[in-house]
């Protein structure tokens, strides 16, 4: 299921609207797991979930990124990538920017080209051991 930010005028020409695709899951600390954005609607209430934005009350949520790995599969912000498996994906505010975030290299930028060469291999809360070292 995707959440569908709806037509939004984006700076366009008149009459021209452009439409993006928003997808968010969850890590539940409370159950250990992460949950879906179809779960999550089914047991919250989808007004409920925003509401998590600014209260996440025992959930961590994590953004899609916009892309795909080379299998097809979404990458979200906390998964760890094959090119990098002692960093993980984050968004940096100053930047306002998805990119990894490595011990060695601090924010490094996740573009398609390297996207499209990655496989996600797990996450942070799922898959801590990836990390090799990292706090």
């Amino acid at each position: 299921m995707l959440l569908k930010t709806g037509s939004r005028s984006m700076g366009l020409r008149k009459g021209r609207r452009m439409n993006r695709e928003i997808k968010f899951r969850a890590w539940s600390r409370e159950g250990e797991e992460m949950l879906s954005w179809e779960r999550l609607a089914s047991s919250m209430g989808i007004g409920s979930i925003f509401m998590l934005w600014d209260d996440p009350q025992g959930y961590v949520l994590m953004q899609w990124i916009g892309l795909n790995d080379k299998f097809g599969s979404p990458i979200y912000e906390g998964d760890v990538l094959s090119l990098w498996p002692n960093g993980h994906v984050v968004f940096t505010e100053e930047l306002a920017a998805f990119g990894v975030r490595t011990e060695d290299s601090g924010h490094l930028d996740l573009n398609p080209n390297i996207a499209f060469r990655s496989a996600v291999i797990g996450n942070i809360f799922e898959h801590p051991h990836l990390l090799k070292g990292q706090p």
